[in-house]
């Protein structure tokens, strides 16, 4: 199945030019929609290199339908319940899902079952957050440039929290790049980390085999010699994570630490999720540059794809894939909701951000005075579906 969307305007993101997506094409194996089906879930996907932020779904009836909006460099996502958290370069912003006012949005009414507006934004400055995870009214990052753990609870561009043994002191020189978080029973276990480094992008030179997991709080290291660690999740009790370099999903034994890859697959490994059973993995084109240029995954000889890979959790075996055939070539995070089938979503900036009044007890699609006529023709979400 095949689909393709809308022409998009370019924008400008922060104070420097931000690539956008003028368009992102993809395509999804019956099994891929089948399963978001089965599940009775859409898929948020965050994608750096197209700015953009894409929400994936099922019609219900066999046809993928997708949204997606405009965030500059989206890097990481945290979902709680209607809370969604998206990582920027220099910022973090925090939307709701509209439900209420979701199947009235003007111009796309009784489309969406669930539609994400921005309610806040947390400036962190260039800190190239990967993990996130909702921690009550705050957010908890991996802040990569600073290689710390943090809070943003909005006093302070953040507060951080946590640093590895082997990290001397805080500065924003990416010392180990260190980029994702495991949570048990509501409590960080795991991090991952590209190197136990101490120097400005020190990793660089071991990328290869100097990829760590570590304990929280100790630091200790629970298993070494990855390429490229990503996404470290706890899924029924197993630590699982993404060996982004090599393609390939693994499980560490925690116990005995040892390493057993549980599936490989044909792109750069980041973004891990699960649900009933089925692992989510976002793949990724490897850059054509350092550090990323030359890695095992990228030397295989096997045709490489950007999209999403979905899995048995128990096996490893495929079930079926979403693939990028154009205007998005890199994947940053995914997260499911099971809110909605279908799921719109606002732009950063977007008019819905503005005009979706939603208050405890009612809610409603306003319309700016200052509106003029011709702008109330402007989408903040762009929706597709399959046309047969």
């Amino acid at each position: 199945m095949t689909a393709t969307d809308e022409n998009l305007n370019g924008r400008r993101g922060g104070d420097r030019a931000t690539p956008v997506a003028e368009r992102i094409d993809y395509e999804m194996t019956d099994g891929f929609v089948g399963l978001l089906e089965q599940l009775g879930c859409s898929l948020i996907i965050s994608s750096y290199q197209a700015s953009a932020v894409m929400i994936v779904g099922s019609l219900g009836d066999g046809r993928p339908v997708q949204s997606f909006a405009h965030f500059p460099a989206a890097m990481g996502l945290a979902l709680d319940g209607d809370r969604l958290a998206v990582a920027m370069r220099s910022e973090v912003a925090i939307l709701s899902n509209v439900r209420s006012l979701a199947r009235t949005k003007p111009g796309a009414e009784n489309i969406y079952g669930g539609y994400f507006v921005v309610r806040q934004r947390h400036v962190t400055g260039e800190s190239a957050i990967h993990d996130m995870v909702f921690d009550g009214p705050d957010v908890i990052a991996v802040n990569t440039n600073y290689s710390c753990l943090c809070r943003l609870d909005g006093f302070h561009n953040f507060t951080p929290i946590w640093k590895p043994p082997f990290v001397s002191a805080l500065s924003p020189d990416d010392l180990c790049h260190l980029n994702g978080m495991a949570i048990e029973q509501g409590r960080i276990r795991y991090v991952t980390a590209l190197g136990q480094t101490d120097t400005p992008r020190g990793w660089h030179a071991g990328r290869y085999k100097g990829g760590v997991v570590l304990e929280v709080p100790g630091g200790r290291a629970v298993a070494s010699g990855l390429c490229m660690p990503h996404s470290p999740r706890i899924i029924a009790g197993r630590l699982l994570l993404t060996e982004a370099g090599i393609g390939a999903i693994v499980e560490i034994d925690r116990a005995t630490r040892k390493k057993r890859v549980i599936g490989t697959l044909p792109g750069f490994a980041r973004g891990l999720a699960e649900l009933g059973g089925y692992l989510f993995v976002g793949l990724s084109l490897p850059r054509g540059v350092q550090p990323f240029k030359d890695l095992p995954v990228a030397a295989s000889g096997e045709p490489l794809m950007c999209g999403v890979a979905a899995l048995r959790a128990d096996t490893g075996e495929a079930v079926g894939m979403l693939t990028y055939t154009g205007g998005c070539t890199e994947i940053h995070d995914i997260q499911i909701t099971t809110r909605a089938r279908v799921m719109g979503i606002s732009d950063l900036d977007g008019d819905a951000t503005q005009t979706a009044i939603d208050l405890p007890d009612i809610g409603f699609w306003s319309t700016p005075r200052s509106a003029a006529p011709a702008a109330a023709a402007s989408s903040a979400s762009y929706i597709q579906e399959f046309n047969p």
